[in-house]
């Protein structure tokens, strides 16, 4: 954690890396994650162009 960010490093194959702090929130189960851009406007690989934030989910079964 950085401040109120998460900090993470990410590699998306050969070449393809992301390093940044992004704003995220937890859900009190732990099942969902929200993604937030950076302070500095960086997006997470998984956003799509023009989406600031996304919701991951946790699935299992």
């Amino acid at each position: 954690m950085e401040d109120d960010c998460l900090r993470l490093d990410m590699s998306a194959g050969v070449g393809s890396s992301l390093s940044g702090s992004f704003p995220v929130l937890i859900s009190p189960s732990g099942e969902y994650l929200y993604f937030q851009r950076s302070r500095i406007g960086e997006g997470m690989p998984f956003l799509r162009n023009g989406e600031d934030s996304t919701t991951l989910s946790l699935r299992y079964g």
